[in-house]
């Protein structure tokens, strides 16, 4: 078995080894970039493929954010588990990480309603990553009964303007204002073709964003990934109000929609919105880089 980095024109290759959302994220990427062999926004695939078949077995995703290296994905095909494949991946992970000045260690975020999901976080765990209790959650829910919301009813029609219509200027200014902070989540830049852009809403004053709803399309549904409020409470539901009914009018009332929380604010934001969300549990794995080193290759 022998292992690999998948450029863009090989990805299809592997296709059938990675999570069908990843899977989304990474042809977007390559259909930005179309001329481009590697894989943008960050992303990485390690591949494992039977030399003599030359047929791919296994697939490892990750995406580096920040000083972080994300596992996005891993999964080895049934017919050849239980030789060491996930581990061979994972290994050339940690040797580049290790080799990285710039990145300061590797995490996997899974839900824990999912097997598959859950089965990778054991076997990270199994090599040494440590996995801290549950801390971020994701609600599910429709469009309709968003819209259903007292208070998002009673939120002005106007005042928010859809991605599409905010200037590069004022998303640099945004970014540059929030790099660095340790409590957003964004992706600096910010990218707009991340985004649906049509749906995505931003409340602005005096030329400055001050509130986002930035939301993302997949195929099952829409994502609310990131909200923002500089500005005060009105504002801020102003934009979810019209994002929430812009999203209604594009798709369907009965569309699917899921929206991470990862700050009491965040959750309390989500309860105001819609009380009745079904909420899903999310375990983070994490090591930071000295004792990534030590555990796996028992240096000091």
């Amino acid at each position: 078995m022998e292992t690999v980095r998948v450029g863009a024109q090989s990805v299809a290759a592997f296709s059938h080894l990675i999570s069908p959302n990843v899977e989304d994220e990474i042809k977007k990427s390559i259909n930005r970039h179309p001329d481009d062999p590697v894989i943008g926004d960050g992303f990485l695939i390690y591949g494992a493929y039977d030399e003599d078949l030359m047929i791919a077995m296994g697939a490892l995703v990750i995406q580096v954010a920040g000083t972080v290296v994300m596992i996005r994905s891993l999964f080895v095909d049934p017919s050849v588990r239980k030789r060491g494949i996930a581990y061979m991946l994972v290994n050339e992970l940690i040797y580049d990480v290790l080799g990285a000045d710039d990145l300061e260690g590797i995490e996997l975020l899974a839900m824990t309603e999912s097997p598959e999901q859950m089965e990778v976080a054991e076997y990270l765990h199994n090599m040494g990553f440590v996995c801290e209790d549950a801390e971020e959650s994701c609600y599910s829910t429709i469009l309709s009964r968003i819209l259903e919301n007292g208070r998002l009813a009673k939120a002005p029609e106007k005042g928010a303007i859809p991605l599409k219509g905010v200037s590069e200027k004022a998303l640099r200014s945004l970014g540059n204002k929030l790099d660095g902070d340790e409590d957003t989540f964004i992706p600096i830049p910010i990218n707009r073709e991340d985004y649906d852009q049509d749906v995505s809403m931003v409340v602005m004053k005096d030329d400055e964003v001050t509130d986002i709803v930035f939301i993302q399309k997949s195929r099952r549904g829409l994502i609310v990934s990131y909200v923002l409020s500089r500005g005060n409470g009105i504002s801020v539901m102003t934009a979810i109000a019209a994002a929430m009914r812009a999203a209604a009018q594009k798709y369907r009332p009965d569309m699917p929609v899921k929206i991470p929380v990862v700050t009491p604010e965040g959750k309390k934001l989500v309860e105001q919105i819609v009380s009745d969300a079904y909420e899903n549990r999310y375990v983070r794995c994490y090591y930071s880089m000295l004792p990534l080193y030590r555990s796996v290759y028992g240096e000091e």
